[in-house]
């Protein structure tokens, strides 16, 4: 399964602080894992790229 999340940041002249604090809070959240239901969902791996001032978290 893949989930992309995408952020837009408030200002896009000053965006690359606020898209990294937004990824470290939703990786606390996650986590590397996640209930879903009566499972548990475990994350293998993350990446976080910055692409024209749009983070895909």
């Amino acid at each position: 399964m893949t989930c992309r999340i995408l952020y837009f940041p408030r200002d896009r002249h000053v965006f690359k602080e606020e898209a990294y604090d937004v990824q470290d809070r939703l990786e606390r959240l996650f986590g590397l894992n996640f209930p879903a239901g009566d499972r548990t969902i475990t994350i293998d791996s993350a990446s976080t790229d910055i692409i024209n001032k749009v983070s895909p978290l």
